[in-house]
């Protein structure tokens, strides 16, 4: 096993879960927007952020203001417990993607707004900004050995942001983008 994805929103975690997890050496991509949607959590607040909204379409937003709702007896706060052990115990958090089409019915998926959400949930989970901005750089290129990726030098490919403010004190100035390179 390499890795796991959608931790428990029914449950806190178990410990011994946790320690095999650790053990294993697996990383853990938590979709922690997607589960946060499964109990009825939206990203409305993004689709009503500027820097969101004036870099996406009607559609995009419908679909942040939605929630798949099928489990609203979870716990978010279990979701972020969970999150925070395996990262006290040493196991790798990874940022996975959103949706790649905007479908309301979908549950607040998107394919970058949700990026800078997951990270402000690591954030919440207790991960320092920085931890919670490797979690979607250099750590994942090189556990699913992108080798010409996620770092900055020559021949490597990159995605570059210029942002106003120090996302690595605030996670919420990654949102705050002047330039992509």
């Amino acid at each position: 096993m390499d890795g796991v994805a959608h931790l428990f929103i029914d449950r806190l975690h178990d410990s011994k879960l946790v320690s095999a997890i650790a053990t294993s050496g697996a990383f853990a991509t938590p979709c922690l927007v997607l589960n946060a949607s499964i109990i009825g959590r939206t990203d409305a607040f993004l689709a009503a952020d500027e820097r969101v909204s004036s870099k996406s379409s009607k559609e995009w937003h419908d679909t942040l203001r939605s929630s798949f709702n099928a489990y609203p007896q979870g716990s978010f706060e279990d979701l972020l417990a969970t999150v925070r052990a395996l990262h006290k115990a040493g196991v790798g958090i990874l940022v996975g993607i959103g949706a790649s089409i905007p479908q309301p019915q979908l549950g607040g998926l998107t394919y970058s707004a949700s990026v800078h959400h997951k990270l402000q949930m690591l954030v919440a989970a207790k991960l320092t900004p920085i931890e919670a901005l490797l979690a979607a750089t250099a750590p994942l290129a090189q556990i699913f050995r992108l080798s010409d990726r996620g770092r900055i030098v020559p021949s490597a490919g990159a995605n570059l942001l210029l942002v106003n403010g120090n996302p690595m004190t605030n996670i919420t100035d990654a949102l705050s983008i002047r330039s992509i390179w």
